[in-house]
């Protein structure tokens, strides 16, 4: 899976060495620096949650640092970066705002900043200068709502805030409406949040849920998720970021749905669907979330697997849905893959003999040191739950004349109680139909083989078979 991820971060990247909004006319942007004494200047961006180098300059004989390049810049928010403590700022740059200068303090850009020939990163700075201004007036009023204050204190507060909330509404409203398409606009819009109504005539906690389905309905009112012109600023990842990872329900299925909803709305725009499709192939691929192998799986067999990713090489394509498909039979909710075992007697025994509420799967082997370590503690467990109908089906997973390692083991760490098992000659195929590549490798399954869990770590177990014994009890009931 490293491998994937480090192939698809370059494919992700490459796209942009041909990426053209328009005819190239180049580009050449001049900045002057007070209180900079570095005789260099770099101009980076950022792509996804990632910053890149776009250009550097050196400091001429005048003061000025000058990028320049025959090709266009590709629109989005660049960042300007001082040396050698990495300071920063911001300047816009759009399709056809690509040859211009400016000035700015190096210790205070914010409020010095002053450009020629760019309405836009003048329009820009105004809008930040306007914006930090309503931030001071904002915190007093802040504190005074969420203080220790009588309520008419609070009130009237309350009233201001709603008063200063409106008037930056008003005005991000007219900036946007004057410089349409542009990515000023665009940023400004994207930043407003979404208004949530009252909903009159249900409860408190109905109320709730319905303003939160509403804000989740309407999360991305404000943003063209396929505008190319935000693919290189914060907000576009930022804002997609936390809808897939804080506002949906973070369960595979509604994971799902989220990325789903995200690159339908990107896929009017190849460069922009491109991309985020590969973000999050190789983020799933590497995530350590329990069950979440089911979002790599879905982005596999709904994306690459039905040819919507035609710039992946057939190699790699045959690489990643070779994975996903090695995956899918052990996704959580899935009924465990069968496999034919043998005791120590050499008298076969199969997982789906196993008579138990719930079973743990376990793999493991007598060399590996985690084992070794870990394996107390799922003794414990076992002794603790025994009663309660749970049984360890357990695989050494030593080959051949290494077999022999498996039984010593078992009798050191007082694992007589398992179901030990072996299987020699992997005539059952677990090494493929469980992906063990590594030990000790825990599958929880219940009374029918379905996996209620994964990738366990032994001390956690305890803990995960209390949850799920609880909701057998509660079910019944």
């Amino acid at each position: 899976m490293k491998l994937l991820y480090k192939i698809f971060i370059i494919s992700a990247f490459s796209i942009f060495a041909s990426y053209t909004v328009n005819a190239d006319n180049g580009y050449e942007i001049k900045v002057k620096l007070k209180n900079y004494t570095q005789d260099k200047l770099v101009l980076g961006f950022q792509l996804g949650d990632k910053s890149y180098i776009k250009d550097s300059a050196i400091v001429d004989q005048n003061g000025w640092f000058t990028f320049k390049n025959e090709k266009n810049l590709d629109p989005g928010v660049y960042i300007v970066l001082m040396k050698p403590d990495n300071q920063y700022f911001q300047i816009l740059v759009d399709t056809d705002d690509q040859h211009f200068s400016f000035e700015a303090d190096g210790k205070e850009p914010l409020t010095t900043f002053k450009a020629k020939n760019s309405k836009y990163n003048n329009i820009f700075y105004d809008y930040l200068r306007y914006i930090d201004g309503k931030r001071h007036e904002v915190e007093p009023l802040q504190k005074v709502v969420s203080g220790d204050n009588p309520e008419s204190a609070k009130k009237k507060a309350q009233e201001g805030l709603d008063k200063i909330n409106d008037d930056v509404r008003k005005y991000q409203d007219n900036l946007a409406a004057k410089n349409p398409n542009t990515v000023m606009a665009l940023l400004v819009k994207a930043s407003q949040d979404i208004e949530v109504p009252q909903f009159e005539g249900v409860s408190d906690s109905i109320n709730k849920v319905k303003r939160y389905f509403y804000y989740k309905d309407h999360y991305f009112d404000n943003i063209d998720l396929s505008n190319i012109k935000l693919l290189k600023t914060n907000v576009l990842f930022q804002k997609v970021d936390y809808y897939i990872q804080k506002l949906v329900v973070q369960h595979p299925d509604t994971v799902n749905l989220a990325v789903k909803r995200v690159l339908d709305k990107m896929a009017p725009t190849e460069e922009v669907f491109k991309f985020y499709l590969i973000h999050y192939l190789n983020f799933y691929a590497k995530s350590n979330i329990v069950g979440f192998d089911a979002v790599y799986v879905f982005i596999v067999e709904n994306y690459y697997a039905k040819g919507m990713a035609p710039w992946t090489e057939k190699e790699q394509l045959d690489k990643i849905t070779k994975e996903a498909r090695s995956i899918k039979p052990t996704l959580i909710g899935k009924t465990a893959p069968n496999i034919k075992m043998y005791k120590q007697d050499n008298t076969p025994v199969s997982l789906y003999d196993v008579k138990s509420d719930f079973v743990v799967l376990l793999f493991w082997n007598p060399d590996c040191g985690h084992c070794k370590k870990e394996m107390p503690d799922v003794v414990a467990m076992e002794k603790k739950f025994k009663d309660k109908g749970v049984t360890v089906f357990s695989v050494c997973t030593a080959l051949k004349d290494k077999v022999g390692e498996c039984w010593n083991f078992i009798k050191d760490k007082e694992m007589q109680d398992f179901l030990n098992v072996v299987d020699p000659e992997v005539t059952s195929g677990y090494y493929t139909l469980y992906k063990v590549t590594q030990t000790p490798l825990t599958f929880i399954l219940d009374k029918d083989k379905k996996i209620l869990s994964k990738k366990i770590s032994p001390e956690q177990l305890d803990e995960v078979l209390e949850h799920f014994i609880e909701e057998k009890h509660k079910t019944d009931k």
